[in-house]
């Protein structure tokens, strides 16, 4: 099922950067003029995205002049990020849900320096512009051990809840009740330092000039000295390459 949302979110990326293509032209020559050009200096920007590594994440983007046409940027983006084999079981006689296999709840915490090229200016109320977006950094993993409620036989006719972490060969899928609560684990956090690089492209939008809401679509890449173990039976990746889609909200002075 993961992968098939892979494919789906891959196509929906693809098919928005051809009607960025194809919108663009017709209805930015279409805006009317109501205000006058102005040069804005910084830009603060927030979004939200889906990518193909899980379930999304967020980003906070500072921006300042460089020239007319370029904007220079500091950002940070918080991802979650899962093996796509990851499959949700229920628990023994429970609801709770739990993933077999699962070694470590992954976050990507990316903070990096760009630029964004506006290659098409969106000078006018309710014109379209469309934008070029690259930037590189630093990327600190996070991974937090997950941990499963696991039933222990107590006695005769006694049984125990008790945390585990997954253990190879010893875990028996049978014993599991569900997941720990996420708060399981978390002084046992580790991180480890990589670097990423990002290019996208964006189409931008607003009632007003110094207003604006945009849609990004673009590539990450992200890369570690170490791997990073997620899903029991899979080897711990040290390069991650992946897809996004992104809703952005900002404003300009």
């Amino acid at each position: 099922m993961r992968n098939e949302s892979n494919k789906v979110l891959q196509k929906t990326i693809t098919l928005q950067v051809i009607m960025i293509f194809f919108c663009l032209k017709s209805y930015a020559q279409n805006a009317p003029i109501t205000e006058a050009q102005m040069l804005y200096m910084n830009d603060y920007q927030f979004g939200v995205n889906a990518n193909t590594h899980g379930l999304g994440g967020v980003i906070f983007r500072y921006g300042w002049h460089k020239t007319g046409l370029k904007n220079n940027i500091i950002e940070t983006e918080l991802a979650i990020i899962q093996n796509p084999k990851e499959v949700k079981r229920d628990g023994y006689n429970n609801a709770s849900q739990y993933k077999f296999g699962k070694l470590n709840n992954v976050f990507f915490l990316r903070i990096g320096y760009g630029n964004i090229t506006n290659l098409t200016e969106r000078t006018y109320k309710n014109a379209l512009g469309l934008n070029l977006i690259y930037a590189a950094g630093i990327n600190l993993a996070f991974l937090k051990p997950y941990y499963l409620d696991v039933i222990e036989k107590a006695g005769p006719n006694n049984v125990n809840i008790v945390t585990s972490k997954f253990i190879p060969y010893v875990t028996d899928e049978y014993n599991i009740y569900g997941s720990s609560s996420f708060a399981q684990g978390i002084g046992e956090t580790s991180i480890k330092l990589g670097a990423y690089g990002r290019l996208a492209l964006a189409v931008e939008w607003g009632q007003y000039t110094d207003e604006y809401k945009n849609i990004e679509v673009g590539l990450v890449v992200d890369g570690f000295g170490d791997g990073i173990p997620i899903l029991y039976g899979y080897s711990a990746n040290s390069f991650f390459a992946g897809l996004y889609l992104a809703f952005n909200w900002g404003w300009k002075n």
